[in-house]
């Protein structure tokens, strides 16, 4: 009786004791068994070795589904349920109808003791889905498209969610200066800061918690000098943030690298900080959003071993305005102005340019001095974000680079509401200005979402021609750093851009010590302003802040 009582446990858990999942995890779960073989009363694979291990239908299911708790893809969670407890039972699943399946949803089939489960993808709901399943000894876990009868029916897995734990963070400096928090992934081995004027503070942090390193810094040349400019070591211990002593002999473009441990950099001026880049964030086309040629600067840094050619082109009205052929010398900055041309009449226009030879970084620097990145092809989104956003202060630019109409809709976040929605085509190859500061003037701060038919490129204009890119949601993750913040005189944001509630673990470090700790729930669609004026993180300068997000 003992054994029959154990036996049956995993079908009385209540139904919320199951993890919180979301859609996504489970495909992607269920990805990693796709070439694995099909083992009957089977639960786990190697998805390194697809010669290992195997499962069945209802293990496959299981695992994929996360249930009764998470496991790794080569542990076994004893197959505690079967096609009958998907067919007949509601552990921690319920019925839905085949017209309401989504992905990560399964169908089930039980009759007369046989019986078979598959996790909805896409595709036709009635027909032929495409499905993940281990189908067969004979076929293994597959992927694909077939057809499944009117008797299985639909099952939905409680503590669902449609999308993965993601934030975004900034950290406010001041009215018009912010400073980005990265997605887990930036740190590098090799950095790039793409120009560097001999004045500028430039510093290191080491995002390694256990190991010290050693960072080796080189200046190379700018528009077309010659050689080498300056080389410097500096060692940088766990989790703490170094300067680079200001000897450089003139300016040009940085290139920093560790041995081993990843790390941030940014460099200072005049109140702004710019982060260092890593070489995904080179391209071989690149925009600038809004260039006003009588006042703004282009720079062209190849960080390549040979010379890269780049043409630049200034649009607007569905029209080229001008054309430039530019030659990069290897490893060099070209500055590109158009102050004592004809094109300086041109009042604004967007900048496109199309590197051959290899993959190039670009900045402007605005007439304030303010330097601000291109945004790369593969970044441009249909859906972007633009985080501290201030109606009543602020500008909104907005590039559509293709050959067709673009259709938007921009929404004014606030407290989890769209508190304003305007709807605006842009013609093709085009910049646009939006102007709220009268209308939306007592709004206060917001975010915006900007959602499109097509790619567009979009920034936030402040205060001394200071800008701020839009983001895509890519750029949100389950773990954001800021490189350097310092809680007395900065306040970090935090936006939830998902329609679920999410915890933030906001852990603040001084060196490889933990200073500061807190849980904050964000509501969906939610953006909350963080002051850490009065806690134990303000009596420290220069801190490191880990946000790690979870479903709620």
């Amino acid at each position: 009786q003992v054994i029959i009582v154990f036996a049956i446990l995993p079908t009385l858990v209540r139904a919320d004791s199951c993890p919180v999942v979301s859609r996504d995890s489970i495909i992607k779960y269920a990805q990693s068994g796709v070439g694995s073989p099909y083992v009957w009363g089977g639960d786990k694979w190697n998805p390194n070795n697809k010669g290992w291990g195997g499962a069945d239908c209802s293990g496959y299911v299981l695992k994929a589904w996360q249930i009764p708790y998470k496991a790794g893809y080569t542990q076994s969670v004893g197959h505690p349920y079967s096609t009958f407890n998907f067919y007949f039972k509601k552990t921690h699943w319920y019925p839905i109808n085949r017209n309401n399946l989504a992905k990560g949803d399964i169908l089930v089939y039980r009759n007369k003791g046989r019986g078979h489960v598959a996790i909805y993808h896409y595709g036709d709901k009635w027909g032929s889905p495409v499905v993940y399943e281990a189908r067969s000894r004979k076929h293994g876990i597959v992927h694909g498209a077939r057809y499944f009868p009117s008797y299985y029916k639909g099952r939905r897995r409680h503590r669902l969610v449609n999308s993965d734990p993601k934030l975004m963070a900034t950290v406010k400096i001041s009215s018009n200066s912010y400073l980005k928090a990265l997605p887990e992934g930036y740190a590098s081995t090799k950095l790039y800061v793409d120009f560097l004027s001999k004045k500028d503070p430039l510093f290191v942090r080491n995002s390694d918690y256990s190991s010290n390193t050693m960072v080796g810094a080189t200046l190379f040349n700018y528009h077309l000098r010659r050689g080498v400019l300056g080389q410097q070591k500096v060692g940088v211990a766990a989790y703490q943030q170094s300067g680079l002593a200001q000897i450089w002999r003139g300016n040009g473009f940085i290139r920093l690298l560790t041995h081993g441990q990843k790390m941030y950099a940014w460099r200072q001026n005049a109140g702004f900080k710019y982060l260092a880049k890593n070489i995904s964030q080179s391209a071989r086309t690149n925009y600038i959003n809004y260039f006003e040629p009588k006042r703004d600067l282009l720079y062209l840094t190849n960080p390549r071993f040979k010379a890269v050619k780049a043409v630049v082109y200034l649009v607007n009205n569905n029209k080229v305005y001008h054309r430039k052929t530019v030659r990069i010398a290897r490893r060099s900055v070209a500055m590109v102005s158009y102050k004592r041309s004809k094109q300086r009449r041109l009042k604004g226009v967007y900048v496109r340019i199309n590197a051959s030879g290899g993959r190039i970084f670009v900045s402007k620097k605005t007439k304030s001095s303010f330097y601000t990145p291109a945004q790369t092809a593969n970044k441009i989104n249909k859906t972007l974000y633009i985080q501290n956003f201030d109606p009543a202060r602020n500008l909104l630019y907005i590039t559509n680079p293709n050959r067709r109409k673009a259709r938007l809709i921009l929404k004014y976040i606030q407290d989890g509401r769209s508190r304003y929605q305007k709807r605006i085509h842009i013609r093709p190859h085009d910049v646009v200005l939006v102007d709220k500061r009268r209308r939306l003037k007592r709004l206060g701060e917001t975010f915006i979402k900007i959602i499109a038919n097509v790619s567009v490129v979009a920034s936030n204009r402040m205060a001394r021609a200071t800008y701020q890119l839009a983001e895509p949601l890519s750029f949100a993750n389950k773990t954001t750093y800021v490189a350097d913040f310092n809680a007395a005189s900065e306040t970090l944001y935090i936006l939830n851009p998902i329609g679920s509630v999410q915890k933030a673990t906001v852990n603040i470090f001084t060196g490889n010590t933990l200073v500061y700790s807190n849980v904050f729930s964000i509501g969906k669609y939610r953006q909350l302003p963080i002051d850490l004026r009065s806690s134990a993180a303000a009596r420290y300068s220069n801190t490191y802040v880990q946000i790690i997000s979870e479903i709620s």
